[in-house]
């Protein structure tokens, strides 16, 4: 980690970077209300997610959601 300490990213944005959360919002936001709106409820970690279901058939509809 040392040898990192003056490393620039040129491209992208670097994990754990200041943007980072604001932009995950940013772009998962459409996501929690389609999900909300299905019917589901979605528990968010940052850029990952669980969506709890009560069914394989519950769960097969919520992944054909966030897929689409």
């Amino acid at each position: 980690m040392y040898e990192m300490k003056h490393w620039t990213p040129e491209n992208g944005t670097p994990q754990g970077g200041i943007i980072s959360p604001l932009l995950t919002n940013i772009y998962l936001d459409g996501l929690d209300k389609l999900i909300k709106n299905s019917g589901y409820r979605m528990i968010r970690y940052a850029d990952d997610f669980v969506i709890l279901c009560k069914s394989k058939s519950e769960t097969e509809n919520a992944l054909n959601i966030v897929e689409q």
